[in-house]
């Protein structure tokens, strides 16, 4: 018996050591400024790729005249977090949207019928995620800080596009747009390493499990005239289709970041993010979008 007694005893007290250490590890990891609260505001460049294939104007790989016109890609992030006191623990709260506006494609060029055929269409790509997150800050072998996060991940993420065409034979419009919506679990590592005085580099990879379904729509009308007079094209027409799709996200960032007074800093980085298995339909098809650019952040605690 005063054998199960002392065992018991000392069981108790390496527990009791175990929750200590865990309670002092690293703690108010908080993004690397201070253990309360903390808030980041973070804009950057969106340069999103779909690999969106448009089915509706051929004359864009004929046409070495064509103009393609870029849109204004942004990407804005917002953050807010709390570490819970005297504890290794803290959550947070995330808002991303990310668009590569409107890019547009003009082409008027010579044919053998006409000199007017021309195309014009304009596509966008844009993505929305919300995160709910739960981290644990973490110690990096005395090399430097870091936290693992668990939470669970809501977004929403689209592309359209709509255009004209008119040729010798025909003209016509079309506008189509797909867009997925879901949500899962998703789990993410943290670390800032020290560099010089007051700069660290700092960097997170994230991985995502996304639930959900895809939604996607098209309409479009065409009308024109042979040489004979008679109706070569069909009457406006319309369909959707909505499909459950399981998305895999991941996201990965890495950035300078420079410590502003005690409670502060400035992180200059780049940052990419994919969606793959999206499942976007219509008269094109898209499976993976992908966004990446340089981004500037602040975050302060407090």
């Amino acid at each position: 018996m005063a054998v199960f007694k002392g065992n018991k005893m000392k069981n108790l007290l390496l527990a009791s050591t175990a929750v200590v250490l865990l309670s002092s590890a690293t703690p108010g990891f908080a993004q690397g400024v201070g253990s309360g609260a903390w808030v980041s505001v973070e804009g950057g460049v969106a340069a999103i790729s779909t690999g969106y294939d448009s089915y509706m104007y051929s004359v864009e790989s004929t046409d070495p005249d064509a103009e393609t016109i870029p849109g204004t890609g942004i990407n804005m992030f917002f953050e807010v977090g709390i570490n819970i006191p005297n504890t290794p623990y803290s959550v947070g709260l995330g808002f991303r949207n990310s668009s590569n506006g409107s890019s547009l494609y003009e082409s008027t060029y010579d044919s053998f019928y006409s000199s007017y055929d021309t195309s014009d269409s304009s596509n966008e790509g844009s993505f929305t995620t919300l995160d709910f997150e739960i981290g644990r800050d973490i110690g990096l072998g005395g090399v430097g800080s870091g936290r693992v996060t668990l939470g669970v991940r809501g977004a929403q993420v689209g592309i359209a596009s709509s255009g004209y065409y008119s040729d010798y034979y025909s003209s016509g419009y079309n506008s189509q747009s797909a867009s997925f919506i879901g949500a899962g679990p998703r789990v993410a590592l943290e670390a800032s390493v020290p560099v010089m005085n007051r700069v660290s580099f700092d960097a997170e990879v994230g991985v995502a499990m996304l639930f959900g379904t895809t939604t996607s729509s098209s309409d479009s009308y065409s009308y024109g005239g042979g040489p004979s007079g008679y109706s070569i094209h069909g009457p406006s027409r319309s369909s959707s289709d909505t499909s459950s799709s399981t998305v895999t996200n991941i996201d990965f960032s890495a950035a300078l970041s420079y410590l502003i007074g005690s409670n502060s800093k400035v992180s200059l980085g780049y940052r990419s993010e994919s969606f793959t298995g999206l499942n976007l339909g219509g008269y094109g098809y898209a499976d993976t979008m992908t966004d990446q650019g340089a981004f500037l952040k602040f975050t302060t605690g407090f």
